[in-house]
């Protein structure tokens, strides 16, 4: 019993000093090696801690981002020193009506993916990505894709700033890949 106390205790100052995600998992491998996603609040803690950000996730339900506001969201991957490097499994399900302004260049819900990232299966309806005059690069699911690979991602929108805009992705850099994806709405 004492050393089930001391080791939890030792996971709980792990979490505490590196400010990493240490999931609660029972001895499954499986849930260990990919985070489930079932909640905004799961997916927004994934934006918070960039230790998690070469990680497998698997969304397990659809998320309505209605009740949040602008900037309680924080985007997964931030710039070319933070970077999604891992891989982020919608697994069909959709994120909707998320609104968040955010106050960097790369804005969306992950901000900047690189190699080898990937977003796959993933279903976007109605986020509005806010950035305030001179942020440059908005995507509704990714500011910048560098060398990241974005597939089988569907989004409707309407857009609005200023800056480099793309429905889907804002700009495609590197070796990035785009497939089976489409995007519907208007810009302004």
């Amino acid at each position: 019993m004492r050393k089930l106390l001391l080791a939890g205790i030792a996971g709980m100052m792990l979490a505490i000093n590196t400010g990493c995600l240490v999931p609660i998992y029972s001895g499954d491998r499986t849930r260990r090696a990919q985070e489930l996603i079932w909640t905004s609040e799961d997916l927004s803690l994934v934006g918070r801690y960039s230790c998690e950000w070469d990680k497998s996730f698997i969304l397990m339900a659809d998320i309505d981002f209605s009740g949040y506001t602008g900037l309680e969201f924080k985007q997964i991957g931030t710039d070319p020193s933070h970077p999604f490097t891992g891989i982020f499994n919608g697994n069909d399900h959709t994120l909707s009506h998320l609104t968040t302004t955010q106050y960097n260049d790369n804005a969306g819900i992950f901000g900047y993916v690189a190699q080898p990232g990937q977003v796959q299966d993933l279903y976007i309806d109605n986020p509005i990505i806010l950035t305030p005059q001179g942020y440059d690069t908005k995507g509704g699911l990714v500011g910048y894709n560098d060398g990241g690979t974005i597939s089988g991602c569907h989004i409707t929108f309407l857009a609005s700033n200023e800056g480099f805009k793309g429905g889907l992705v804002g700009i495609n850099d590197g070796l990035g890949t785009i497939s089976d994806c489409s995007s519907s709405g208007s810009l302004r």
